[in-house]
C-alpha cells in the first residue's frame, strides 16, 4: 500500500454543515492509519495465498514476498512497452487477414494517423497504438474501417 498524507480534512474551505460533512468522510489521521493498515494486511495475506506457491521455489523459498517483483506490474510493463505489427492490429481490431486492414483503410489514410511503418511490415509502440495526444490510433483506424473494437 502506498502511503499518503490528507490534507482535506483540515484544510478545506468550509464552514458549517460542509465542515462536518468533510470531517464525516475524511476521518482523523489515526483512524486512516488504521484502516490502510488493515487494507495492508488484507492485501498481504491474500498476496501471500495466491503467490508464495509459486514465487518461493528453489533458492528463493524464504524470503518475504515484498523481496519480489510485483508479478502483474512486470507483465503491464512489459505489454505497455511493446510493439506491433500489422498482424497484431489486423487481430486487435478482429480482422483476418492483415492485408485487408491496408486495403480497407488506405496507405495514405494510414501515413495520416502515423501508421506508415504498418504499411511497410514495420510496427508501431503500443503507446502509440492505444493513444497518442489525446486520441488512440486504435479508435481512429477502427473508425476509418466503420466499428468499434471492443467486441460485442
Amino acid at each position: 500500500m502506498l502511503p499518503f498524507k490528507d490534507f482535506i480534512r483540515d484544510n478545506a474551505a468550509v464552514f458549517a454543515k460542509a465542515e462536518l460533512k468533510v470531517k464525516q468522510l475524511y476521518p482523523e489521521e489515526k483512524a486512516m492509519n488504521e484502516l490502510v493498515l488493515g487494507d495492508e494486511k488484507r492485501f498481504t495475506t491474500a498476496l501471500e495465498k495466491a503467490l508464495a506457491p509459486f514465487l518461493r521455489t528453489g533458492t528463493d523459498k524464504d524470503p518475504p514476498l515484498a523481496k519480489f517483483k510485483e508479478p502483474v506490474a512486470e507483465v503491464v510493463i512489459g505489454y505497455r512497452r511493446g510493439y506491433l505489427d500489422r498482424k497484431a492490429v489486423a487481430i486487435e481490431l478482429f480482422l483476418q487477414d492483415p492485408d485487408d486492414l491496408l486495403k480497407k483503410v488506405g496507405e495514405r489514410r494510414f501515413k495520416e494517423l502515423g501508421l506508415a511503418p504498418l504499411a511497410q511490415d514495420g510496427r508501431v509502440s503500443r503507446l502509440e497504438w492505444e493513444a497518442v495526444d489525446g486520441f488512440s490510433l486504435m479508435q481512429e483506424v477502427a473508425r476509418e474501417l466503420r466499428f468499434t473494437p471492443f467486441g460485442k
